[in-house]
């Protein structure tokens, strides 16, 4: 009997010695898995260029730059990226609701298609900031509210600077400034 206070006694310590380990080995369990999961998902991923690069190769063997630009397919592709031409800034009126005058001010850049477009862009120009100023001066405040909306005035000015340039020339439009006063 005199052993079992003492027994009892290294049972506790060694509970308590537990106790106070687990704390730590979850710590550290979880760091290793953590550090693990980052490995791999850094491992996993592929640099661009060689996963996509076949697949734009066959891409563009099956269109021509026309087809491409006309159904958008490349639009957010990023080794497909060409030369940029960066448009003056726009500066619209906006129809308000309330009858106080809003003003939009807007820049964006045009991705082209080749080299040649980049050297032809500068001659149409003109054309290409009369559609898009047209268009931006039919919007009302309301139209600009939330990122559908500017998805959607982007589409409808690409469309606008593509009537503009002609075809072939202009792939993509990247809104650089978007504010409202």
């Amino acid at each position: 009997m005199a052993n079992d206070p003492e027994k009892n006694a290294a049972d506790e310590d060694n509970k308590a010695v537990a106790k106070s380990k687990t704390p730590l080995i979850a710590i550290v369990v979880g760091a290793v898995g953590l550090g693990g999961g980052i490995a791999a998902f850094a491992m996993s991923k592929k640099s661009p260029e060689k996963s996509e690069a076949p697949k734009n190769a066959k891409k563009s063997e099956a269109h021509s730059e026309d087809e491409m630009e006309a159904s958008g397919d490349d639009e957010h592709s990023e080794s497909a990226i060409g030369p940029v031409a960066k448009l003056d800034t726009f500066i619209a009126n906006l129809v308000s609701e309330d009858g106080d005058m809003r003003y939009l001010k807007c820049t964006v850049a045009a991705e082209l298609t080749n080299e040649a477009a980049a050297q032809k862009i500068d001659k149409v120009m003109p054309r290409i900031r009369n559609n898009i100023l047209l268009y931006l001066s039919t919007l009302k405040t309301t139209d600009t509210e939330g990122r559908t909306n500017k998805e959607k005035i982007l589409k409808e000015m690409k469309s606008a600077a593509v009537k503009g340039a002609g075809p072939g020339m202009i792939r993509n439009l990247l809104l650089t400034e978007f504010v409202i006063q």
